[in-house]
Parts: C-alpha cells; sequence; structure tokens
C-alpha cells in the first residue's frame, strides 16, 4: 500500500506537469473561437503570402487557403484572412474560426491570429473624406480605416519576380504631395524607365524604391498589370495602418479625371501643356520591356544585368515603355507612358481602339527630334477594341519605329558604364573569355543582320535594333526556367538571403525557447511541491499520523526532479539561440 501511494503522488506530480506543458504550448489547428473582424484588408502581394503560408503551416499547423489578405481592426490587431474568394485592398468584414497568435513576419512586424474565414466581405467605398493634413499629421484618427484623399499625386508602377520567375507582383508607389522634380526627368523616358527598374531589381521592395518621388509622403500596394506612372491631380483611396515605426498607407483605388476632348483640339492648341484630357482614338504603338533591354545590353550571364558600382545584378524588376500615336483619319498625336505591363518578350506591337487619360506635353518631351507641337502623356488605357493592324497607315507605322529606336538607344548601357564594366568590376578569365565569346558571336550577327532587315509593315530597320530584336529573342525567357547569377550577383543579393533565411530559421529556434521556459516553469513547479510534501511529512511525523505513511525520500526526489528538469529547460533555452 506504501509502495503504490507514493507511485500515485509521482503519477499525480508528472501529470501536473504534462498538462501544464500542454495547455501552455500552442496546439497545432487548435481552434480558439468563432468570432468576426471588422477593419480593412490589405493585399500582401504573392511572396508575402507565400512566406505567411509556410509559417502558419510551421507554428499553427493549419494549411491557408490560396486566397489570403492581412487585415487590420482596432480589437483584433493584425489578423491574416483566408478565403476561398479572391480579396483586395478594402473595408473587410469577415467572419469565421480564429487560429494563434504571435507569427512572425517579415521585418519586426507580427500576425495576432489568423481567421479561416466563413464569409467574407470587401469593399472599396471609403469610411470618410480625409485631407492631407490628416495624413500627415493625425493619422491615428483613421487607423484601421479606408479614407478618401483628393491631392498632387505622382505614381510610379512596376512588376516584380521571384529568382525562379515564379511568382510576379505588380506594384504602385505614389507620393501623396507635389514633388518638385520632373516625373521623367528631363525629359529622358527611357533614362527614367531604366532608373527606377534598376533601384526596384536592387532594393527587390518597392517600399524602398522612391525613384522620382523621393522622401515624400508615399503610399504603396499592388495593382493590376496596366497601371502607368501618374503625375496629376488625383482622388486615391487609401487603408491606412500602423504597422510601425510609422503608418501605412495602402492603394485601394486611384482615379484621374480628364477634361474630355479630340486629337483636333488638342492639335489645335485647345488645352494648354499640364493640363489632363481624355480622347478616344485608334493607338499605335510600341511596348519596350525595360528589363530585357537592360539583359540583352549587358555582358552578365543570362537573366541579370549590370548596375555600375554595384556589378550584376538578377533582372527581378521591369516597367515597360509604351510609345506610338494616337490617330485617327486626319489627325496625329504622339504619345508615351510607362507601366507595370507583365511582358515577356523584349518588344510588341499593339493596335487598339482606346480611351487614353493622360497629360498634355510638349511634344519634344516625348520624341525630342520631332517637328510637331503637342504630345500626351499617358496616365490611363482602357481598351474599347483592336484594331486590323494590316489597316494602319505606313507614316503610323515609321513614326511608331522611329520612337522605339530612340527608346531603345535610351536603354542600352552607355559608353561610361561600358568603361565602369572594364575598370571598376574586373571578370575572372572564364568571365572574360564568355564575354570575348559573345561579343564575337554579336560581330557576327551584326554582320548578318545589318545586310537586309525590315519589320511587319515593310519598314526597314536599323542594324542596330535588328541585333537587339536578335540578342531579346536568345533571352526571352517564357517558362519562367531558373535565374543563375555571377559572383557580383551572389555578393550583391547575399545580405537578402541572408536576413530571410534568419528570419525563417528563428521559427524553429522561437519554438525551442518557448518550450523551454515552459519546462523551466513546471520544473519550478515540481520542486515546489516536493518542497511542500517534504514539510508535509515533518509534520506528519511531529504530530504521529497517518501521513507520515509519505517519506522524505519521496520529497527529495519531487526536488530533484524539479530542479533536473529546471536545469534541461534553461540549457536548451541559453543553447537553442547558439545550435541554431
Amino acid at each position: 500500500m506504501f509502495r503504490i501511494r507514493s507511485f500515485a503522488v509521482l503519477t499525480l506530480c508528472v501529470v501536473i506537469f504534462i498538462a501544464t506543458v500542454s495547455v501552455a504550448s500552442p496546439v497545432a489547428g487548435d481552434i480558439l473561437r468563432s468570432d468576426e473582424i471588422t477593419g480593412v484588408s490589405v493585399d500582401a502581394g504573392p511572396e508575402e503570402t507565400a512566406d505567411i503560408r509556410e509559417r502558419v503551416k510551421e507554428i499553427r499547423g493549419v494549411d491557408l487557403k490560396e486566397n489570403t489578405v492581412i487585415a487590420y481592426s482596432d480589437d483584433k490587431g493584425t489578423v491574416v484572412v483566408t478565403t476561398d474568394e479572391p480579396v483586395a485592398t478594402g473595408s473587410i468584414e469577415a467572419s469565421g474560426k480564429l487560429y494563434g497568435d504571435n507569427i512572425p513576419r517579415r521585418g519586426n512586424a507580427k500576425i495576432d491570429a489568423v481567421m479561416v474565414a466563413d464569409s467574407v466581405e470587401v469593399t472599396k467605398e471609403p469610411d470618410s473624406t480625409v485631407t492631407i493634413d490628416t495624413l500627415q499629421n493625425n493619422p491615428e484618427s483613421v487607423e484601421n480605416k479606408l479614407v478618401k484623399v483628393t491631392t498632387e499625386y505622382r505614381q510610379l508602377t512596376a512588376n516584380s519576380d521571384t529568382l525562379d520567375g515564379e511568382v510576379v507582383s505588380t506594384y504602385r508607389t505614389g507620393s501623396l504631395t507635389p514633388v518638385s522634380t520632373p516625373l521623367l526627368g528631363e525629359g529622358a523616358i527611357g533614362d527614367s524607365a531604366r532608373s527606377f527598374t534598376r533601384e526596384m531589381a536592387e532594393t527587390d521592395d518597392l517600399r524602398e524604391a522612391t525613384g522620382s518621388i523621393g522622401s515624400q509622403t508615399r503610399a504603396i500596394g499592388l495593382s493590376g498589370q496596366n497601371d502607368y506612372w501618374v503625375d496629376a491631380e488625383a482622388t486615391v483611396t487609401l487603408a491606412v495602418v500602423d504597422e510601425g515605426p510609422q503608418h501605412t498607407f495602402f492603394i485601394s483605388d486611384v482615379t484621374i479625371e480628364g477634361t474630355e476632348t479630340t486629337l483636333e483640339d488638342i492639335q489645335a492648341g485647345e488645352h494648354s501643356s499640364g493640363d489632363i484630357v481624355t480622347v478616344e482614338s485608334s493607338l499605335a504603338s510600341t511596348r519596350i520591356s525595360v528589363k530585357e533591354s537592360l539583359v540583352a545590353a549587358s555582358d552578365c550571364s543570362p537573366d541579370t544585368f549590370f548596375v555600375p558600382n554595384v556589378g550584376c545584378i538578377p533582372a527581378v524588376a521591369d516597367t515597360v515603355i509604351e510609345a506610338g500615336l494616337l490617330y485617327d483619319e486626319d489627325n496625329r498625336l504622339l504619345t508615351a507612358g510607362i507601366s507595370n505591363r507583365v511582358q515577356t518578350q523584349p518588344v510588341e506591337f499593339n493596335h487598339n481602339e482606346v480611351v487614353v487619360t493622360g497629360e498634355v506635353v510638349e511634344a519634344e518631351d516625348v520624341d525630342p527630334g520631332t517637328d510637331r507641337k503637342y504630345g500626351l502623356l499617358i496616365y490611363e488605357v482602357k481598351q474599347t477594341d483592336r484594331s486590323d493592324s494590316e489597316n494602319v497607315p505606313p507614316e503610323i507605322i515609321d513614326t511608331r519605329d522611329s520612337l522605339t529606336n530612340r527608346f531603345e538607344q535610351q536603354l542600352r548601357t552607355t559608353a561610361e558604364e561600358s568603361e565602369a564594366i572594364q575598370q571598376g568590376q574586373p571578370r575572372t578569365d572564364k568571365s572574360t573569355n564568355k564575354q570575348e565569346d559573345q561579343q564575337a558571336t554579336d560581330q557576327s550577327t551584326n554582320s548578318q543582320a545589318s545586310q537586309s532587315n525590315t519589320d511587319g509593315s515593310g519598314s526597314t530597320q536599323s542594324s542596330d535594333q535588328d541585333t537587339d530584336s536578335q540578342t531579346s529573342q536568345r533571352n526571352t525567357d517564357e517558362s519562367g526556367a531558373t535565374r543563375s547569377t555571377d559572383q557580383d550577383a551572389s555578393t550583391q543579393t547575399s545580405p537578402t538571403d541572408t536576413d530571410d533565411s534568419d528570419s525563417i530559421s528563428s521559427l524553429p529556434s522561437a519554438s525551442l525557447v518557448m518550450i523551454g521556459g515552459i519546462g523551466a516553469l513546471g520544473g519550478i513547479v515540481t520542486a515546489i511541491l516536493g518542497t511542500v510534501l517534504f514539510g508535509v511529512v515533518a509534520i506528519g511525523r511531529l504530530i504521529n499520523t497517518q501521513i507520515r505513511d509519505f517519506s522524505f525520500k519521496q520529497a527529495f526526489l519531487l526536488i530533484i526532479l524539479g530542479l533536473v528538469i529546471s536545469i534541461v529547460s534553461t540549457v536548451v533555452i541559453v543553447g537553442t539561440p547558439v545550435i541554431l
């Protein structure tokens, strides 16, 4: 009987310890409650969504659905909402099952809970209209709200993909206050597009890429695949959230109002430079991928391009220049713009019936060599019908191709950058031999291409353009093949890779440290129980009661067991970060 009672006491203590650990530890997939959430939703983008899905699966054991957004609410904090239907940035009302807490995100942010939603409703109707002063000086008053502001707005757009080409995100970043510098530098559209594309590729994060926006009051967000650069008064709908250290404004919608007009009125000077207009006409244009042009002009390995003072970096960002003519039976108007269109070919030709909203500019801002007076900078294009390319007048094709040549020249690597490659970026013998072989191949290609080259419309092209076309075809990657980088690219991207790996590896480390802490607590509780039992036995001996059935030996065993558990748990806490 004595041994049975002793064993029962020890078993009870162990059960108490195990129960303490089980209750305190997060159980994978353990449902906390059914609940509702009201606030704003933000599309995190495919890359961060994939990262969140992996972390939630590892920590909580929950498989998130394909459509996932991050919701911000006053009472629930930051919640990942996963649902069967696509969800955009806007005001959200969702209900479902709530799981887990404190799941790390990229950077210092965290997720307070995960909701597997049964129903989700998202609207783009703003809760209120605010001023820029409110967003700058009192964003707390509209935190976790969808608001609308009308302001001088500058927007840059781009697309970015992962190194393996599997995920493509289309971004936009905007300034909510006037910017003194020109949107397109000194009228060099190609230079501006190339500069921003390089900045995007170097940072791989649109939050850090500012282009001509600088340090203004900024807004960010995902967008459609055909959003253009903008510099005009606009009504912008924003989700205001606090991600620390300051509030972030996520773009939900942008509306630009233009005065309806005709090509004839624009050419006749009925509108001044700077006016925002909307015109319906035919469009014949060329779309030039900046990324593919940089890759073709670079001596780096495939799918990388050279940046002075940096080296060869992966070509993971792109902007697309669109340039050509708006035309009707009697009128021709030069037009150009920059968009975040996803394009796998270096050059694509476009012939459509469209409605274009844009800014009237001096024609030389589009084409410095033209004798025309006015042009239109594209801010928004809506296709209304498909044109028959065979019916496009030949002089329009000629003008379009002239613009194409001009922008491709702006995108090519300059002589100064070529010199930098030779002087500032020494290559290995293998790389040098590769370049020499490539140069020999290019010279041969130039020689063959210069003999006879025509485009689809019958217009003769320069040997430079044909060489670019052949080179672009050589570098086209429609299958999303794995990107390779040379040593310079590896050096450039290693800090980012290290950060990601450290962030991911911190998950098991954090779990072990948490378990170690719980174990230490359980050990202390066990030792305390042993001490109490020791006191109980001592009292029983003094008063000579049945309590004396318990022995000092049992009490000492509990105390020793508790101390051992605490020591082992402490070793786990201290040693895990060192080992991992």
